[in-house]
């Protein structure tokens, strides 16, 4: 599948009808997925975030920019954020199975929409455009609504889509392909706002210096009674949120100011959230492998996510949004219960990746435990890298408890479709890959134990004698798990299947060699584990 994100700025934040109206819009075509609506009364601007894949968010993306024109009249727009057009900027997002060649054709598909059915002239903006002084957002805005007139004449600011002329009601669009943006203000103790743009002026990226990757300007928020230094991270990889949080932080001290805390506009990635809870944890000296929900209660602490607006995770994290966390409303009583009724699944291939989430499990709280315990920088670093690496894989485990219930449902539903009436060749297709997925992913397991085992390895090196016995827990679950997955892919290798003889050869042969190299590593584990409690 693929997803894209779109998340387009309206110039109105305050008529809940004119916002109302065009999230209508985006609801209206199916398979655009409303992820966010995050509405400024003070930026007097919307910011709306939604995805699918890319003919629906293509469309809804049209819809909500025809709505907003004939909503919105530029001529009476007056709010604190700089704005060109009732549909100020609408950028498209590579989130998963698509590449950023592909947003680019997306986004130029709906801007020439935009400019010759709708009569607004559109720039081309980041990675969409060809010229490189056309490509940063704030250089095709300045001068805003207000000098659209003017500058629309220039030769060099002509419209890559649309009339040449001002449209005086809508003023202009700007539409593009770009990496992920993270919109984030963090909040002064003062409504000053010469302070919030003199902080904004070193913390924006410029030629003498300021965060990489970083646009920022000051602004008086009345509804929350403080001055914002408002920032866009580019690319959060390059400047992360803690980083920007810091140095706003730092400046502000020297100003005579206290930064009280931060929002975030719209919605942000899990990993940005994860990178600066792991910061605050490690400066607190504690491991950065901790769970994922401890994790991200650091994050919005450190933060002070919660200042202005209270920052819910389920509604703000990207991920959160367009993937629901695996056995999110599946207590560990309700899988047992389910394990044991008349029902084919969950099953044996379930219960062994549910066997592989709690090895991994162990392995992690292992190594945050042994974090704890050591004193020298590098040994925890090693340590902090393994629990982040155990937590991951604990997730996927997780994951793998859905998606073998899942793969063996399709394959059932499948077969009861062969029965019907329908394309012989189409249906044997479906019953092909759907039996594939049935050993793919236990075959996936089986791969995440040998992972796990290896980074046990490091974490067995610094194991506290007290836990020697969770070692040996942790050991047997990840044994559970392989040998539960190996049975269920030679089961679905040797019935009665549509699988080709190349297939099952390549499959088995592949199962072999990964199985060789887990028992080896589990005779290693073992044996250290033996000779640790002999010892005691």
């Amino acid at each position: 599948m693929k997803i894209v994100e779109c998340i387009p700025n309206f110039s109105e934040g305050r008529s809940k009808e004119i916002i109302d109206a065009i999230v209508r819009e985006i609801r209206s075509i199916s398979g655009a997925i409303l992820l966010d609506v995050d509405p400024g009364y003070d930026a007097n601007r919307t910011v709306i975030t939604f995805a699918g894949e890319p003919e629906p968010v293509a469309e809804a993306a049209f819809k909500a920019i025809a709505m907003a024109q004939r909503l919105i009249d530029m001529r009476f727009h007056k709010g604190a954020h700089p704005r060109l057009g009732s549909t100020c900027v609408c950028p498209f997002v590579p989130v998963k199975g698509i590449s950023m060649e592909e947003c680019v054709k997306l986004s130029k598909e709906v801007a020439k929409r935009v400019g010759e059915e709708l009569g607004i002239p559109v720039y081309l903006y980041e990675e969409s455009s060809n010229l490189d002084y056309r490509k940063k957002l704030a250089d095709i805005r300045r001068g805003e609504y207000e000098g659209l007139k003017e500058k629309i004449k220039d030769p060099k600011w002509r419209p890559d889509f649309g009339p040449i002329e001002f449209n005086e009601r809508s003023g202009a669009t700007v539409i593009g392909a770009r990496q992920f943006l993270i919109a984030y203000n963090v909040n002064l103790n003062t409504q000053d706002v010469s302070k919030a743009k003199r902080i904004a002026s070193q913390v924006r990226e410029g030629k003498e210096g300021g965060l990489k990757a970083c646009r920022a300007i000051g602004w008086y928020m009345p509804s929350y009674g403080c001055a914002q230094v408002s920032m866009n991270l580019v690319d959060y990889t390059v400047t992360p949120i803690h980083a920007a949080f810091e140095e706003v932080s730092r400046i502000a001290q020297q100003e005579g100011l206290r930064v009280t805390g931060s929002e975030m506009v719209g919605l942000v990635p899990l990993s940005a959230i994860l990178d600066a809870g792991r910061f605050y944890l490690q400066r607190q000296g504690r491991s950065p492998g901790l769970s994922q929900e401890e994790i991200i209660d650091c994050a919005i602490k450190s933060l002070g996510l919660n200042d202005v607006i209270k920052f819910e995770p389920s509604k703000k994290i990207l991920e959160f949004r367009l993937f629901e966390p695996p056995l999110k409303n599946l207590t560990s009583a309700n899988f047992l219960d389910l394990l044991s009724t008349d029902s084919p699944v969950p099953a044996g291939g379930s219960a062994g990746a549910f066997a592989g989430a709690m090895g991994a499990g162990l392995v992690a709280m292992i190594a945050n435990i042994s974090y704890k315990k050591q004193k020298d920088s590098s040994v925890r670093r090693e340590l902090g890298l393994a629990a982040i690496q155990a937590q991951e894989l604990k997730e996927r485990f997780a994951r793998l408890v859905i998606e073998d219930e899942e793969a063996f449902k399709k394959v059932v539903e499948v077969k009861k479709a062969k029965k019907g009436k329908g394309n012989d060749l189409s249906r044997q297709k479906d019953y092909y890959n759907a039996f594939i997925k049935c050993i793919e992913v236990p075959m996936e397991g089986i791969r995440k134990v040998f992972e796990t085992l290896r980074i046990f390895q490091t974490v067995l090196n610094y194991c506290p004698a007290s836990m020697i016995s969770d070692a040996g827990a942790a050991l047997n679950c990840l044994k559970c798990c392989a040998e539960t997955q190996k049975g269920v892919v030679r089961i679905n290798l040797s019935g009665v299947s549509p699988l080709t003889f190349e297939y099952v050869r390549d499959c088995n042969k592949q199962l072999n060699e990964i199985m060789e190299q887990i028992y080896d590593l589990l005779r290693i584990l073992d044996d250290r584990i033996e000779k640790f409690s002999q010892n005691q």
